[in-house]
């Protein structure tokens, strides 16, 4: 089930967490950053350069477990220098197209290219929702299908982790503040700073994300060593699941350093 967009926009996102965290600890890096519009420009730019170089190194891996599998008739090099500019095209239409979500102002690009992709699996997981259901209580004797009340458990469910996931992103913390402005009552004026409760948003669950899926590709590596120590990242196990709450975690706590400065904002 391979294709042009196999790699996602995944290896963008992670060349910019590499210099996100980059700019928090690189004088030189930060500099730039603080140049304003043509800093940014810049950081955008070398993260561009980053994400070729992943999606190189990543349809490398995946065309040679392809080929250790069999899957590669006639010669090798040519099918992964072919495979590899391709993938490296497609991840580059989707970072591009994320940039034009973001410049025309509709939202965050990056965020709507991931939620178009989880969209397009919500038929075929609906569809399946709908062959197993059934009107008998409890499912009747089929174990695997779904009784009436299940199916309003799990679109109840469903709703509610949407109306939650609305709420905590668009909760606000208003701090009070004061203002040296001359009134009829004197000088003070009483304003508020509107502090998100979740100021890094979904940004936390995709960087942390995009850092597991890494090492399912060392994990295609061809050597025994390697991909003993990376089964352990597989998708379900404990240290995965545990790695993935810490990572979210962290970068919830990285993320909002960068974006909100209290020392900035104060002098601002």
């Amino acid at each position: 089930r391979a294709g042009i967009l196999a790699l996602g926009i995944m290896p963008y996102i992670s060349a910019a967490i590499i210099f996100q965290m980059l700019v928090a600890v690189v004088p030189t890096l930060e500099r730039i950053a603080k140049e304003g519009e043509s800093g940014r420009r810049r950081i955008n730019q070398y993260t561009r350069y980053a994400a070729v170089v992943l999606c190189l190194v990543q349809s490398l891996i995946m065309t040679s477990w392809l080929n250790r599998s069999g899957l590669v008739q006639g010669h090798y090099w040519s099918f992964a220098l072919m495979a590899m500019v391709t993938m490296t095209a497609g991840t580059m239409f989707l970072m591009w197209m994320g940039e034009q979500i973001d410049e025309f102002g509709l939202g965050n690009g990056t965020s709507l290219v991931i939620m178009m992709n989880i969209l397009s699996r919500m038929p075929t997981a609906v569809m399946r929702l709908g062959q197993r259901a059934t009107w008998e209580l409890g499912g009747g004797a089929d174990q695997a299908a779904i009784g009436p009340e299940r199916l309003v458990l799990i679109v109840g469910l469903f709703v509610f982790m949407i109306v939650a996931v609305v709420l905590v992103t668009q909760a606000q913390r208003r701090v009070p503040m004061n203002h040296a402005r001359r009134t009829r009552e004197g000088f003070s004026h009483k304003s508020y700073l509107p502090l998100r409760v979740n100021m890094s948003g979904v940004i936390a669950i995709i960087f942390a994300q995009s850092v597991m899926m890494l090492p399912g590709y060392f994990a295609k590596i061809p050597n025994p060593w390697v991909s003993g120590i990376f089964q352990y990242f597989e998708q379900g196990k404990f240290f995965y699941v545990t790695m993935y709450m810490l990572l979210i975690i962290f970068f919830s706590y990285f993320y909002t350093a960068i974006v909100f400065n209290p020392v900035e904002q104060a002098n601002q």
